[in-house]
């Protein structure tokens, strides 16, 4: 089959809103192509993971990611996306769903590792 990568962007561009519609996540679609940031992606590999907890502490560039999942959980109301304190909060949030058995991924810029040292050695 063809590809025609300008109308893959006009499509996209045109709806972007569609991004995280449920055919658009189907994980059994090998070669499947779309166009998104890596932010998007990144959210996109969340969702197929199966994550159904989601926490950050809002700072570029990982407030994209949680704005992404935040999209998404329009579509998958079973999703729990939230804003935290700092990423201390966002990843005891993270860790507790994961505790009790959900899948769960605490987004965090580089300096916010200082910030989960504690709990993160405390949890190892």
């Amino acid at each position: 089959m063809p590809r025609n990568p300008s109308y893959q962007v006009t499509e996209y561009v045109d709806r972007p809103y569609e991004k995280f519609s449920r055919s658009d996540l189907a994980v059994d679609r090998p070669g499947a192509e779309l166009l998104m940031t890596c932010n998007d992606a990144l959210a996109r590999g969340a969702i197929e993971a199966g994550v159904r907890v989601a926490a950050c502490y809002p700072g570029a560039p990982v407030t994209y990611v949680l704005e992404a999942l935040a999209a998404a959980a329009r579509t998958f109301p079973e999703m729990h996306v939230e804003w935290s304190a700092n990423e201390k909060v966002s990843y005891e949030v993270a860790l507790g769903a994961a505790m009790g058995g959900a899948r769960s991924i605490a987004v965090m810029k580089d300096v916010g590792l200082g910030w989960i040292l504690d709990p993160l050695l405390s949890s190892t």
